[in-house]
């Protein structure tokens, strides 16, 4: 079976973790046989990369003659079709929806007129009525969006093997962290507006001087699981998620998580003493925090993680599943 992935997010130099969720997508399905082939529109390095990617598709298309096409993110999608009506390849294309801001009315933070697109519905809509099959991270982005054709809801899976309890005093060692104070993390960039900071940086303040504050954003992806085992609580403070995967990792590493009631966050952490789901007020989210640091050990997360069949092998026979019977049908 030849795979043909199209994205628009994938670790490359500069950011290397820049969509390593597909990158970890793909490794898997090699695992399982599955001939995959990545084709990567770069929109960071330029937005002309959407209109250049048409005509080289076109002849990645011709050369690999894909099985199916799995494409990742609505602005990929637009290209992707256009190539394969001039390539005149007749794979069907899939398209997994990651886009949390679909359930978002609010419009966070500002940027170039790509940016905002994040926010119309409209492109995502039509993105999915354009694919012959969609997989949702979240089937609420799917009822936000009106959508009523074929679906799958697949969450991103984590790799339970990378990510995993390790001793956290020997993290913190290789860390260079204190080993006095309790360490609150946040994993994401601070400079997202959407991951909201503001909230948690006004969260902190209330706490007392003994926390130690790490932030993420700019963490080599090889050492994310040192910084979750170092940690006595992971902290998220999103506006909006779908299926958020730092959560899951930090749960497959068995660490007390607060979050704010976005995506599947209450799934996720359902039955998992020492998490906590707050609402975005900075009060009650410095009380879970406090609350989690309480708890004072390590949580059953990674069970709940492989209860729900969300580490990556499981989630790559998922996939598959959905592949083998798009191919069934089109025979």
């Amino acid at each position: 079976m030849r795979i043909l992935t199209a994205t628009n997010m994938y670790p490359f130099p500069g950011i290397t973790h820049y969509g390593i969720f597909v990158e970890r997508e793909v490794k898997s399905l090699r695992e399982l046989g599955v001939e995959v082939q990545v084709y990567f529109i770069n929109g960071k390095m330029s937005r002309l990369n959407y209109f250049k990617a048409v005509w080289e598709l076109v002849g990645v298309m011709r050369r690999f003659k894909p099985d199916i096409i799995h494409v990742h993110h609505s602005y990929t999608v637009y290209p992707t079709k256009i190539a394969r009506m001039i390539s005149g390849i007749k794979a069907p294309i899939v398209f997994t929806l990651h886009e949390g801001a679909a359930l978002s009315d609010r419009r966070v933070g500002s940027g170039d007129f790509f940016n905002r697109l994040r926010h119309w519905k409209a492109i995502k809509k039509i993105a999915c009525e354009t694919a012959d099959f969609v997989i949702a991270v979240n089937k609420s982005l799917l009822d936000a969006l009106n959508y009523t054709g074929p679906f799958a809801e697949i969450p991103c899976g984590v790799d339970t093997d990378f990510f995993r309890p390790m001793d956290g005093p020997e993290c913190r060692k290789k860390l260079q962290l204190p080993a006095n104070k309790k360490i609150v993390f946040f994993p994401a960039s601070i400079e997202r507006a959407e991951k909201g900071y503001e909230l948690f940086s006004r969260s902190i303040a209330i706490l007392d001087g003994k926390i130690k504050v790490v932030l993420g954003g700019r963490i080599d992806p090889e050492d994310m699981p040192l910084y979750y085992n170092a940690s006595d609580v992971v902290a998220q403070t999103s506006f909006y998620e779908a299926s958020p995967i730092t959560i899951k990792e930090a749960l497959a590493c068995n660490v007390p998580v607060v979050s704010t009631r976005v995506g599947d966050v209450e799934r996720l952490m359902e039955g998992v003493e020492g998490c906590f789901v707050s609402s975005p007020n900075h009060i009650e989210f410095a009380i879970n925090i406090s609350n989690a640091i309480e708890f004072g050990k390590r949580t059953n997360g990674r069970k709940r993680i492989l209860e729900l069949g969300y580490d990556m092998r499981g989630t790559a026979k998922k996939i598959l599943a959905v592949y083998e019977e798009l191919l069934k049908k089109s025979r």
